[in-house]
């Protein structure tokens, strides 16, 4: 069985997760989509398998930002689906646990500590 604390920071994990997908997306998916307008236009308008490919192959720069968001938000779905599938493992929660401890044993003075102990940080509490 999981300390609530131990649940409270594996909350916190998943939301440090999907916080930094967005940043990959605000950061280099966003100006990725920007810089293929015009490609995704003319795609939208008559879609063919042939456009998209040379729309990226011409274009290496911007696809290579799309595949980047598009697979930590992929691996990040499957990290999550896992986990809500299949439950913890014996060593996630074990590791989870000592993550606790030694936020735990360095006190209010680890940066975690409000996050997973203080009932004013309030993040992820239900």
């Amino acid at each position: 069985m999981l300390s609530s604390e131990a649940k409270q920071l594996f909350r916190l994990v998943e939301r440090v997760r999907w916080a930094i997908v967005g940043l990959f997306w605000l950061a280099i998916g966003l100006p990725s989509l920007w810089s293929l307008r015009v490609e995704v236009g003319r795609l939208l308008e008559f879609f063919t398998w042939g456009g998209l490919k040379y729309s990226l192959i011409f274009r290496p720069w911007p696809a290579f930002g799309l595949v980047i968001c598009i697979g930590i938000t992929l691996s990040t779905l499957l990290w999550q689906s896992y986990y809500e599938l299949f439950g913890l493992s014996s060593r996630t929660r074990r590791e989870l646990e000592q993550q606790v401890a030694v936020v735990r044993q360095e006190g209010p003075s680890h940066f975690l500590w409000r996050w997973i102990f203080e009932p004013s940080g309030k993040m992820g509490r239900d």
